[in-house]
């Protein structure tokens, strides 16, 4: 439920909204309105955003919203590596934990790990 304002860059217009150096927090804005696109998303509305495309988006009344990235041909060899880094690292804290599990059960009954206590 809500309405939002939304406004929408064109990808190709990087040049007005920041420089290589990061010194000038958007130099062009001014040109850049020229071709943004303004509009206001209504209730039950679903919008699409293209990658690389600079947006906003301004709840103007109580909102509930929903978001998802997807995939695309720009960020899906990043993407591919970041779940291959995530599951080799899942990977390797299962065994280790398996590994624990299986030492403790290969102990012999009546072996204690740790200090003595004095008695």
């Amino acid at each position: 439920f809500g309405r939002k304002l939304a406004a929408h860059m064109h990808a190709d217009q990087d040049d007005y909204v920041g420089d290589d150096l990061g010194t000038c927090l958007y130099p062009g804005l001014r040109e850049a309105r020229c071709s943004t696109l303004c509009f206001i998303q209504e209730e039950g509305e679903t919008l699409f955003v293209p990658s690389g495309w600079h947006h906003t988006v301004e709840n103007i009344e109580p909102t509930l919203s929903i978001n998802h990235n997807w995939l695309n041909s720009n960020n899906i060899l990043w993407s591919w590596d970041r779940i291959l880094s995530e599951s080799m690292s899942e990977l390797k804290q299962e065994k280790h934990f398996a590994k624990k599990e299986s030492n403790i059960a290969t102990q012999p009954a009546g072996h204690t790990t740790g200090a003595k206590l004095n008695g």
